[in-house]
């Protein structure tokens, strides 16, 4: 089945009415696994900010051990709210 429309399975050649509905029937009834799209995160460019030294100053390129967010304080490996327990210091507002 080759030659299928655009919105017929390619598997059992049933025809769907929109491309949403066809991967809902494969994933259903013959078990495709479609991958999640994945986003990437905008990175901010590290501004050198004399209120931070090397160890406390936001690292935009890591991402927490515990939760998985960005920007991390580079001496604990940890984003600002999982290090300092405060919900005002995410994104790097610390």
């Amino acid at each position: 089945m080759n030659d299928a429309k655009p919105g017929t399975c390619p598997e059992c050649g049933i025809g769907c009415p929109s491309q949403k509905s066809l991967k809902r029937h494969r994933v259903k009834q013959h078990g495709v696994a479609f991958p999640y799209p994945v986003f990437k995160k905008r990175k901010k460019p590290v501004s050198v900010n004399d209120d931070h030294d090397d160890e406390t100053r936001p690292d935009w390129n890591g991402t927490c051990s515990q939760c998985g967010e960005s920007p991390i304080v580079p001496l604990t490996g940890l984003c600002g709210p999982c290090t300092w327990g405060e919900a005002e210091t995410i994104g790097g507002n610390w």
